[in-house]
């Protein structure tokens, strides 16, 4: 659905209350985190890609974690662009429904002055860590052992 880049939460999937944290903020409340991610990209320039999505383990029943890949544009004059990167999202569910989220956690593979300085500095300013390859070649490599 995007919600990554739109702002539209699924419905029910996240408890009203949910802590929504990475590396730069931390939200607490699904409509809040919805109101802030709907105001930071520019959806129609925006996507998020899932690469993996994978129980937390036999000792963590109440942990789904996502790999992704995202990129886009940032919503705001000139659409300064989201150089493309990687990262990881720990969801942590309800102890008592097992099903509803109650803490989002992500964890990015840049810094989050590579993610925000590749933005708004010119190429020849800030090197960072170079754009994740596509989709496509990220499960590619995924399926073959390489990350």
């Amino acid at each position: 659905g995007q919600y990554y880049v739109t702002g539209s939460l699924p419905p029910g999937l996240f408890k009203d209350d949910c802590v929504f944290i990475d590396p730069t903020t931390r939200v607490v409340g699904a409509q809040k985190y919805a109101s802030v991610v709907a105001s930071l990209f520019d959806a129609a320039h925006s996507r998020a890609d899932l690469l993996s999505i994978s129980p937390g383990g036999a000792d963590d029943p109440l942990t789904v974690v996502l790999r992704w890949r995202l990129e886009g544009r940032v919503a705001l004059p000139g659409n300064p662009p989201v150089k493309a990167y990687t990262g990881t999202t720990i969801y942590r569910l309800d102890e008592e429904t097992g099903s509803a989220v109650v803490e989002q956690l992500e964890l990015w593979d840049v810094t989050a002055l590579d993610a925000f300085a590749s933005s708004f500095l010119p190429t020849w300013a800030w090197k960072g860590a170079p754009p994740a390859p596509p989709a496509e070649v990220l499960r590619a490599q995924m399926q073959e052992g390489g990350l």
